[in-house]
């Protein structure tokens, strides 16, 4: 058996002479799906409202001085996914806490600018 690598494909050629072929395009256009499931991405607006994304939806609650607001995942991750957000235009917000459903964050005031915001993890 003989493996060769040409530019995008795999060649593998069996000692019978069959030639198997398996294209890097499939591959990545398959792995491209699958994070993309795995994946929950948006950006909300100062005024609490989803300018980009979809799977989630955002809610905001007071308690006390501060607000917490919360990211609700559609649909839920197996496990405790990985969550980056980041404000837009100055803020400073705080993890309070993150489960397989919801991730939620607390500061004084909402970003001026917004949130944008990544999750990743298993379905």
């Amino acid at each position: 058996m003989k493996t060769l690598l040409h530019r995008s494909a795999w060649l593998v050629i069996l000692g019978c002479g069959l030639i198997l072929f398996a294209s890097y395009a499939y591959s990545a256009q398959h792995n491209r799906r699958h994070l993309t499931d795995q994946m929950v991405r948006g950006v909300v607006a100062a005024d609490t409202s989803i300018v980009s994304g979809s799977g989630f939806t955002f809610t905001v609650s007071g308690v006390n001085s501060e607000e917490v607001f919360t990211i609700h995942f559609s649909a839920p991750f197996a496990d405790i996914p990985a969550v980056t957000l980041t404000t837009l235009g100055g803020g400073q917000v705080s993890l309070s806490s993150i489960d397989s459903q919801s991730a939620s964050f607390f500061s004084n005031t909402f970003p001026a600018g917004g949130i944008s915001f990544i999750a990743v993890g298993s379905r």
